[in-house]
């Protein structure tokens, strides 16, 4: 969520590889809160991880990409960019701030060589998602039921994100820039 940090990151990436040549910013918090009960700290938080530290991630690897004449930027959005989800409004503006976001930038470095695509998953199995069923009265049930909500009948694993993933960062997806890619089953 910070200049340095991300910094450091790339200074490290650097001293390992010698270049950057993918960056994926696959950071994010959702406070289950509707805005009315959302607190000044929840949407702060929640803006810095998912919107902010990607913004300052891109601004950092750009121009050492944009040296090299080639690099692919990853945004991990949400389905939740696109519809209205009542149970996470601010996690769902960040997500749609990180789609506009990957507009801009495809435009802009395009010239540069460089891509920049979004993966916009439905619900995946992870420890955010497992945190919000544990808060229902039976997590079992509610599962179920978010899963009913799917045509393939299944949550999405991370696996079946990160094969979508290493397609965009790869050489199989050069002609595609600015493009947002729902993945949600």
């Amino acid at each position: 969520t910070s200049t340095s940090g991300n910094r450091q990151m790339a200074e490290k990436t650097l001293d390992v590889f010698g270049r950057i040549d993918i960056f994926h910013a696959n950071a994010g918090v959702a406070p289950f809160r509707d805005v009315l009960t959302s607190s000044e700290l929840d949407v702060t938080n929640t803006v810095d991880v998912n919107l902010v530290g990607a913004i300052y991630g891109c601004a950092t690897v750009l121009p050492v990409m944009t040296s090299q004449k080639q690099g692919v930027i990853l945004l991990t959005a949400s389905i939740a960019a696109f519809v209205g989800d009542p149970s996470v409004p601010v996690y769902s503006a960040t997500k749609g701030g990180l789609v506009a976001l990957c507009k801009s930038l495809a435009v802009r470095h395009g010239p540069d060589g460089i891509r920049c695509n979004t993966i916009c998953p439905g619900d995946v199995v992870t420890t955010m998602l497992e945190s919000y069923l544990a808060r229902e009265s039976d997590p079992a049930a509610a599962r179920r039921e978010m899963e009913s909500r799917y045509p393939l009948r299944r949550l999405a694993e991370p696996a079946d994100i990160a094969k979508l993933a290493v397609f965009l960062c790869s050489d199989d997806a050069a002609w595609i820039t600015g493009a947002d890619y729902v993945i949600d089953g």
